[in-house]
């Protein structure tokens, strides 16, 4: 499915100077005019400072991200309705972006740079250091502040103390005293009780109220004693007698014995189980030789069989009776139980003589199941105690103690109540003579237990914080940026692998300038901007397969991308732009780019880029337009002996020491000639053609790199062709700022490329020179212009 980023003809602005809303053609068309019409995918915008191209820019990157009331349209002017995977391909370089993804900050003497992702990590962890700072101001103002409400004349010690001074003058005790019989303490309870005692009668009531109270109470104190507490009930559950009597007379069945067993069964029930018990343990001794009865010898096959003889008698069902005969036995009634002396003589021992009875029957049944035991095979006929009845008559007994004692309670529970009474009103007179004391205090209080909960929320708030930021110093650290390609970048800007070049050092990237380490004072706007536009190249492919990071549709923007740049790094940038776009175009044909400028001479440059692509390495399968912002709109913009005298200065210049002033003013000019020269003589084919031909770059071998950045920094500073016969010597004031040093080297690899294409046609060409000369000069410009700078 096509992408809609092919089919973006421009973009309707509703913001700064195009806020009514305007439509801004950025393409002129999606279809170059002609016979063979081409795509349009890449465009030159030229507008002057102030004309909107900011303005523009931003809008498109507002649109990226979802963010803006404006839109891309097509040629119908229609909005085109993007999906995600679109809008993140539609990238802007501007001003914004180089602020928002560039950081470079001093250590010491070196420069630490940061980009893209580092950046907002950077920006958060100072965000969060900054909140960090600010909680830590608000703890110390809480410690100052909680300090201060723990000591000195105003803390809350002070305070409660002079709260408390203040109910104890007011008559708090002597009141309590009057109710209680006793000089009373303001303990901790007692204090809790005023503290709790609010009310909204006013002084002179409550003191009225207490005064006729205290009169009824002292009449009623005279009259008896205090609440007492009633006898305990008792669990009658386990004294079951109907269970007792069934278990005793229960039946055990004899087992079918022999006539020694039977006799042992006799012995039981002839209540001689003792003395069977008694053999087990005998008969069952490794000690045991004669038997205690007879004194007959015994061997210990006998004594096995007497002890498996009795144990059948006394079988698993027998010991399992035992058992619960054992479990059956009960526990006597505690008779000294503390009955109240305000309970009447006969109640008391009517409970008495009950729990005697109880205990009675108790013993008599635990005596029964002892005698059971001893005579399993017995069953016990007799008829019930009366165990029952005497509980029953026990259960009467403490009803009825209890009742007295109830009615009692009910006697002097209203004296109680009273006295309660009292005792509040004391705390609620107490309270309204010492509210402002007590407010004072308890507002203090609760301003220390606020002070104290907030430090306590704001040290959890600045844990939250340190963690925070050890989260993204975490991530900061494992953000890693692709330096290699970078570089690589920043070499085809300065032609130069040495001049500006990034560097890991532990866990950051520093900026090295042949080796040495940049302050940030040192790094230019230019060259920020430079690394900007760089990293901006590198990030697309984040995320992405090596070869394949701009496989994806793309719209790519770049907003005065070399305003700022001096003539040398303009050069570079062009060179830069001009690789990437056509990587860009190439790897996708559906990709678009456009790039706006105020400055003429940059345009010119540009045009010459795109030209260069669509003439050499695209087949001429894409077309770009040239448009200019007027108002609120945009508008199209129309597009021998001679060779070896060049050739022969251009060896003077390049194996110079010192700079011949008039010689450096029209070297660029020498050197296109003599590279458009050779190209159109030899093979009809302009600079272009000769240096990017894949054979002629296979024969280049390493040194193309280096070649190619000087066939740029010639091309794109110059408009003349010797193909069209321009043989004026004028120089390009664009080139003329280049360095001596760089000039020379352009010369030498000029000459070095000619050199490798065509040696024979160079040594005919410089017949003055030596060929030892010659070869000597060539073999030490190899090896300076070999491999690939980085």
């Amino acid at each position: 499915m096509a992408s809609n980023i092919s089919s973006i003809l421009g973009v309707h602005v509703c913001s700064g100077a195009f806020d009514s809303g305007h439509d801004i053609d950025l393409f002129g068309s999606l279809q170059s005019e002609g016979n063979n019409p081409k795509p349009v995918r890449a465009s030159v915008i030229f507008g002057h400072n102030g004309s909107g191209k900011s303005t523009i820019a931003r809008e498109i990157a507002a649109i990226s991200r979802g963010e803006s009331d404006g839109y891309l349209y097509d040629e119908n002017n229609g909005a085109l309705s993007l999906a995600d995977n679109e809008r993140a391909g539609i990238r802007v370089f501007d001003e914004d972006y180089v602020e928002l993804k560039t950081r470079i900050k001093g250590d010491g003497l070196d420069s630490i740079v940061m980009l893209g992702k580092q950046v907002a990590a950077a920006d958060a962890i100072e965000e969060i250091e900054k909140s960090i700072s600010d909680v830590k101001a608000e703890i110390e103002a809480l410690d100052s502040k909680i300090a201060e409400l723990e000591k000195g004349s105003n803390s809350v010690y002070e305070l409660e103390k002079k709260a408390k001074e203040s109910v104890k003058s007011a008559g708090w005790a002597e009141r309590r005293q009057k109710i209680t019989g006793t000089k009373p303490n303001l303990g901790k309870n007692s204090w809790i009780d005023v503290q709790n005692a609010k009310t909204d009668e006013n002084r002179e009531t409550l003191g009225q109220r207490f005064e006729v109270k205290l009169s009824i109470f002292e009449k009623a104190r005279a009259a008896g004693q205090d609440e007492i507490s009633p006898v305990p009930s008792i669990d009658f559950a386990p004294y079951d007698e109907g269970y007792l009597t069934e278990l005793l007379s229960r039946q055990i069945d004899n087992p079918e014995l022999s006539e020694r067993e039977q006799r042992i069964l006799e012995l039981v029930k002839n209540d001689n189980q003792p003395i069977v018990d008694a053999a087990v343990d005998v008969f069952s001794s490794e000690d045991t030789r004669v038997c205690p009865m007879c004194q007959q010898e015994v061997s210990q096959e006998h004594k096995e069989s007497i002890v498996a003889s009795i144990r059948k008698v006394l079988n698993k069902a027998v010991e399992e009776f035992r058992a619960e005969l054992s479990a059956a036995s009960l526990l006597r009634l505690d008779e000294t139980i503390d009955i109240p002396d305000q309970v009447t003589e006969s109640a008391k021992a009517s409970l008495k003589d009950a729990f005697l009875e109880v205990n009675r029957f108790i013993d008599e049944y635990n005596s029964r199941i002892e005698l059971r035991k001893a005579n399993i095979y017995t069953a016990q006929s007799a008829d019930a105690l009366g165990l029952g009845t005497a509980l029953e008559k026990l259960e009467i007994a403490l009803e009825s103690v209890n009742s007295e004692i109830g009615s009692i309670n009910d006697a002097i529970k209203g004296r109680k109540t009273l006295e309660e009474g009292l005792l509040r009103l004391n705390d609620e007179i107490s309270r309204t003579d010492a509210r402002q004391d007590i407010e004072s205090w308890k507002t203090t209080e609760g301003n220390l237990a606020n002070a104290k909960d907030s430090k306590v929320n704001k040290l959890m708030e600045q844990r939250r914080l340190l963690s925070e930021k050890e989260q993204q110093e975490a991530a900061l650290k494992q953000i890693g940026i692709a330096v290699d390609v970078i570089n690589s970048y920043l070499t085809n800007v300065y032609f130069d692998s040495d001049r500006f070049k990034l560097v890991l050092d532990g866990e950051q990237y520093k900026v090295l300038s042949h080796g040495q380490s940049v302050a940030p004072d040192n790094i230019s706007t230019g060259e920020r901007n430079v690394l900007a536009l760089c990293y901006f190249f590198t990030e697309g492919g984040e995320g992405k397969e090596q070869g394949h990071a701009d496989d994806d549709p793309q719209y790519v923007v770049l907003d005065d991308p070399i305003s700022s740049f001096d003539m040398e790094n303009r050069v570079g940038v062009c060179s830069l732009i001009r690789e990437r776009a056509e990587c860009i175009l190439q790897s996708n044909d559906e990709s678009k780019i456009t790039v706006l400028t105020h400055d003429s001479s940059v345009m010119h440059d540009l045009q010459k880029v795109f030209e260069d692509i669509r003439m050499l390495t695209m087949s001429k399968s894409f077309a770009f337009n040239t448009r200019k912002l007027v108002g609120t709109a945009t508008e199209a913009v129309t597009k021998g002996t001679e060779y070896a005298a060049l050739l022969n200065r251009a060896y003077r210049f390049a194996n110079s020491t010192t700079e011949d002033l008039d010689e450096s003013y029209v070297i660029g000019n020498i050197l296109r000639r003599i590279v458009e020269g050779y190209g159109t003589f030899n093979y009809g084919i302009g600079v272009e053609e000769l240096f990017r031909d894949q054979d002629f770059a296979g024969r280049l071998g390493s040194h193309l790199p280096y070649i190619k950045s000087a066939m740029y920094r010639l091309m794109l500073n110059d408009e003349s062709h010797l193909r069209d016969r321009v043989s004026t010597m004028n120089p390009s004031d664009r080139f003329e700022r280049f360095s001596y040093e760089d000039k020379r080297s352009c010369a030498q690899c000029v000459l070095l490329m000619l050199y490798k294409l065509d040696q024979t046609h160079v040594k005919r060409q410089l017949k003055g020179i030596s060929i030892a000369e010659l070869q000597r000069q060539v073999a030490a410009w190899e090896t300076r212009f070999s491999g690939q700078p980085a």
